[in-house]
């Protein structure tokens, strides 16, 4: 015959949210997200007006809407 389990014993499964080092992680890589893109794109954005024949108002409104959208 088995042994009844007993209901007050609890078994761990595993972690189920992410400890303090994985935090810090994660906020470290959203926080430098915007400063990288943004040294890619900068230098781009004269290159990228010539390449769709556009102004380069339209171009800055794509980094605008970046960092908007971003933000949210």
């Amino acid at each position: 015959m088995d042994p009844v389990p007993d209901n007050n014993t609890q078994t761990h499964t595993g972690q189920k949210y992410p400890g303090n080092r994985a935090m810090i992680a994660f906020i470290i890589l959203l926080a430098s997200f915007p400063p990288f893109s943004t040294d890619l794109y900068l230098p781009a954005l004269p290159g990228l007006a010539d390449y769709f024949h556009v102004s380069a108002d339209i171009t800055n409104l794509t980094l605008i809407l970046f960092f908007v959208f971003f933000g949210l």
